[in-house]
């Protein structure tokens, strides 16, 4: 009997416990890091007269960090954080002041980061209208106005006085720093959970926004004298932020808009822009006030655009997994097929052939006239059994095994042709090895889609064409009946014989499409590389 492995508790213990460790180090450096940038950032666009903050980043950092990350690592993001401000700050203030200042205005956003992880409807904060409408009232609004309330009110009695707006300003750089950060931190993490929301942009999407971007950078820097030529300059980023949006998705609209914004701050802060006037704090709040309205209407828009992607996300995994059930229901039936043939093969077959001999040894005892009636019977059990044999062999194709694909093909178009309206002429070219699946996968598309012709087509002739080309095998049927046009408005919807190839393609990892032939009739084509593994249909 083995021995069991024994664990050492306290072992283990000091394991989880260091590993713990390691991600709250690991955790706080980056906050540091980014709570040290955000203030840098945020110090960059600060105007000394009439002293008034453009924008203030540090608590959009920490907040991203609440949402994203565990409970347990709270602590050491809103330490990280901190230190990272005072590392720039108590340059020339007292870090007592900055530490009562900041620490505050962060047990604000700690508030607010659990509100919002209460009350969110999805895994991501930017999926409906709901969750955005929760963001704009608690993030930009609630919190930013209790942040102010805090910063000016302890601002009055310590070294942060000389460097602090009013209310207003420090409110609406608040504001400002969520709603720039938040929505694009948030939108790039979603992302890379989940890569089937990446939006693969196209050389020509890259170049437009590149060039969009410049455009705009030359436009907001020529010195125009109008006024209103300036104030229409407000409407020059929409062309950039919608493409931005259709390019790249919801992440990449929101860092267009937190790109645009700090261009546009920073040259409010030099004097010229859209929004530079004579008057410092008119500037400074014209500037604040269009990049949060702009920034809230891109992010509703975006909202719209992540249910779109949603929906679609949702209706191609619906899809694979119908696709799936599919393919595993054509492994099903195959089987089926394959008991029933054998069934109709070794039992009924010797059923009726046992019944043949039975009659032979009664023909035998009875005179000549009764002989007669006998010898019909027998040929009609022969016809019978005949008849089971084709349908078995129909049912599952056993010349495969032992001839291979192209000769059952042809035994196919042989058989049809001897009994049936309809001529087939059939041709392989080429073939390479095809594993036992992908014979039956292509036999099974001929099959169905002969009776489809048969049945629908109402044609008299048709080609069978089976090749390889190097690494793809195409199979190619044609005929000469009255055609297919599913672009036809109130198109029948496709058959069950359509869906059956359909899945059969794909579960050889192959392309399938149908439409008319050049001849008049219908095309059915088939493509698929040799080297595709097969679809698993388990």
């Amino acid at each position: 009997m083995p021995l069991r492995k024994r664990y050492d508790p306290i072992a283990l213990a000091t394991a989880m416990a260091t590993s713990n460790a390691q991600r709250q180090l690991m955790t706080g450096a980056a906050l540091f890091g980014a709570g040290w940038i955000a203030q840098l950032l945020s110090v960059a666009v600060w105007v000394p007269a009439p002293k008034a903050h453009m924008v203030w980043l540090p608590g959009a950092t920490l907040l991203c960090g609440l949402l994203l990350l565990p409970r347990a690592q709270w602590p050491a993001c809103l330490i990280g954080s901190l230190l990272g401000v005072l590392a720039v700050s108590t340059l020339r203030i007292s870090p007592w002041d900055v530490l009562i200042t900041v620490g505050g205005d962060y047990l604000l956003v700690a508030a607010t980061a659990t509100v919002l992880l209460r009350y969110r409807d999805g895994p991501s904060l930017m999926e409906s209208f709901a969750d955005i409408g929760r963001f704009f009232l608690f993030a930009c609004l609630l919190l930013p106005a209790a942040s102010a309330w805090w910063v000016t009110t302890i601002a009055r009695s310590n070294d942060l006085n000389p460097y602090i707006g009013d209310w207003l300003n420090v409110a609406l750089a608040h504001s400002l720093g969520y709603v720039l950060i938040v929505p694009a931190v948030v939108g790039l993490a979603s992302v890379a959970k989940q890569p089937e929301r990446r939006n693969p942009a196209s050389a020509v999407s890259v170049v437009a926004v590149a060039l969009l971007a410049g455009l705009l950078w030359l436009t907001w820097n020529f010195p125009w004298d109008n006024i209103m030529v300036k104030r229409l300059l407000i409407l020059a980023p929409i062309p950039l932020l919608v493409w931005a949006l259709a390019a790249f998705g919801v992440a990449g609209s929101s860092v267009a808009m937190l790109v645009v914004a700090f261009l546009c701050m920073r040259m409010s802060v030099g004097g010229y822009g859209p929004f530079a006037v004579s008057d410092m704090a008119e500037t400074i709040l014209s500037a604040q006030f269009w990049a949060i309205g702009t920034a809230i209407s891109l992010l509703f828009l975006a909202v719209m655009a992540e249910q779109r992607m949603t929906n679609r996300l949702m209706l191609k995994r619906a899809y694979q997994r119908l696709s799936k059930v599919t393919g595993r229901m054509l492994v099903v039936q195959e089987e089926e097929r394959t008991r029933i043939a054998r069934d109709l093969h070794d039992d009924i077959n010797q059923s009726l052939a046992a019944v043949s001999i039975q009659l032979s040894a009664i023909k035998r005892e009875l005179d000549q006239v009764h002989r007669g009636s006998i010898e019909d019977v027998q040929e009609q059990l022969v016809s019978i059994s005949r008849d089971i044999r084709d349908i078995s062999h129909e049912l599952h194709p056993s010349i495969l095994r032992f001839t291979g694909l192209a000769s059952a093909i042809e035994g196919l178009c042989e058989k049809h042709n001897a009994g049936g309206a309809l001529r087939l002429h059939c041709s392989t070219r080429n073939l390479p090895p095809l594993s036992g699946a992908q014979e039956l996968g292509l036999f099974r598309i001929v099959q169905e889609a002969v009776n489809n012709i048969d049945k629908h087509a109402h044609a008299s002739l048709a080609h069978i064409l089976l090749e390889g080309h190097r690494d793809e095998i195409s199979l190619t049927i044609d005929d000469n009946g009255i055609g297919y046009a599913p672009e036809i408005k109130h198109a029948p919807p496709p058959s069950l014989g359509l869906i059956s190839m359909e899945e059969r393609a794909k579960a050889l990892g192959g392309n399938f499409s149908i439409a008319r032939g050049p001849a008049g009739g219908t095309r059915v084509e088939v493509r698929f590389s040799i080297d595709t593994p097969l679809a698993d249909a388990g």
